[in-house]
């Protein structure tokens, strides 16, 4: 799934160094401050985060884009 090439970045949320479940925690609250139909691209490191957070936040009703994995890191692409 790739997130298109107009659909802009709203707000990037580096969370690399943070441990489950802060970086839900500290998603969720980000993610109050947005408007519906922004963009939010999450990066996470700490192992098992980059599906507990998109199973959490697409629990939420919120729908996930893309899901990116690197070497060091995973980025998600979720719309509010």
């Amino acid at each position: 799934m790739e997130i298109p090439e107009n659909v802009p970045i709203t707000k990037e949320l580096d969370l690399r160094g943070t441990i489950c479940p802060m970086n839900i925690i500290i998603a969720k609250k980000e993610i109050k401050k947005m408007k519906k139909g922004e963009i939010l691209k999450i990066i996470v490191d700490f192992p098992g985060a980059k599906d507990d957070v998109s199973k959490s936040l697409e629990k939420e009703g919120h729908k996930i884009l893309n899901i990116k994995e690197y070497q060091t890191h995973s980025e998600i692409i979720i719309q509010i």
